[in-house]
C-alpha cells in the first residue's frame, strides 16, 4: 500500500472535500479521487460518502483514520532512523504568494546551503490556510 493514497484520504477527511484535499496536496481533484478509489479497491470497502461537493468518512474509514495517520507518520520518518549525523526530518516552509518573488528565494538558498541534507517542503497558501 502506498502512503500517498493514505495521505490523500487523510486530507479529504480533514478538509471535507476532494477538491480541498487536492488544493492542499498540489494535485487535481481527479488525481485525489483516483487515489481514494484505488485505496477503496485495495481495502475492499467504501471510505467516503460523497454528498454534493463534500466527502465524509464512512464509519469504516473513521475507524482506520488513526492507523492511517500512524502509518504515514512512520513512513515519513523512516529515513530519519538511518541518519547517523543526528540531523533528520524535513523542513516545511509555508509561504503566501506575495512573498514568493522577493523574500523567499534568498531564504530558501540559505536553508539549502546550511541544511542541504534535509528535504525542503514548500507549501503555498493563504495566510489563513497556513
Amino acid at each position: 500500500m502506498e502512503t500517498r493514497l493514505l495521505e490523500s484520504l487523510l486530507h479529504v477527511a480533514q478538509h471535507g472535500s476532494i477538491a480541498a484535499a487536492a488544493r492542499r496536496q498540489g494535485l487535481t481533484p481527479a488525481a485525489v479521487g483516483q487515489r481514494i478509489q484505488a485505496l477503496e479497491n485495495e481495502l475492499g470497502f467504501q471510505l467516503l460518502e460523497r454528498v454534493g461537493h463534500t466527502s465524509r468518512p464512512t464509519e469504516a474509514c473513521i475507524r482506520l483514520l488513526p492507523h492511517a495517520r500512524e502509518l504515514v507518520t512512520l513512513a515519513n520518518h523512516l529515513a530519519e532512523k538511518a541518519d547517523m549525523d543526528g540531523m533528520s526530518g524535513f523542513i516545511r516552509v509555508g509561504v503566501i504568494s506575495t512573498l514568493f518573488q522577493d523574500l523567499i528565494p534568498p531564504v530558501l538558498r540559505r536553508i539549502h546551503a546550511e541544511l542541504s541534507g534535509l528535504p525542503l517542503h514548500l507549501i503555498p497558501g493563504t495566510s489563513m490556510d497556513l
